[in-house]
Formats: C-alpha cells, structure tokens, sequence
C-alpha cells in the first residue's frame, strides 16, 4: 500500500515538474505572459496523457529506451550509483 502511494506522489511529482518548466518558457519571453491555475493543470494533463499513450502503445515497440537509458548509466555513473568500497 505505501508503495503504491509512492508511486502515484513521484508520477504526480514528475508531471507536474514538467507542466512548470513548459509553462516557464512563456513567462520567460513573453513579459505580460501570468501563468493561471487551470493553465498549469491543462498541460498537467496533456503531459499525463502524452506518457499514458506512451506506455499503453509506444513502449512495447520501443523497449530499445531502457536499454539507452541503462547504458547512459553506465557511461555517465553519478556519486550515487559508483560501487561502494
């Protein structure tokens, strides 16, 4: 049960991380541009939908994704994923 709300708090988390820095790029260049509630939750939503069609048709002919995203760290290893000593 925790873990399942786990999930669903990093998947919301994530989401809506990625809503805020589509939305930063207007309220970036465009100076009278004041982001609204309901534009947030919009692309909240566009972005929720974009990965559920992702992974209900996309993933299944492109597993080649995991395997990029494994190599990458491989390649490119942070401090948290080096070999203890």
């Amino acid at each position: 049960m925790i873990a399942t709300v786990s999930w669903i708090a990093l998947s919301a988390a994530a989401t809506i991380l990625a809503a805020q820095m589509i939305l930063a790029l207007p309220t970036f260049y465009i100076d009278v541009y004041v982001p609204k509630a309901w534009h947030y939750f919009v692309v909240y939503q566009a972005v929720n939908i974009t990965f559920l069609f992702y992974n209900l048709f996309v993933l299944k002919a492109a597993t080649w994704t995991h395997n990029v995203g494994c190599g990458y760290r491989h390649i490119c290893p942070t401090k948290e994923t080096e070999p203890r000593i």
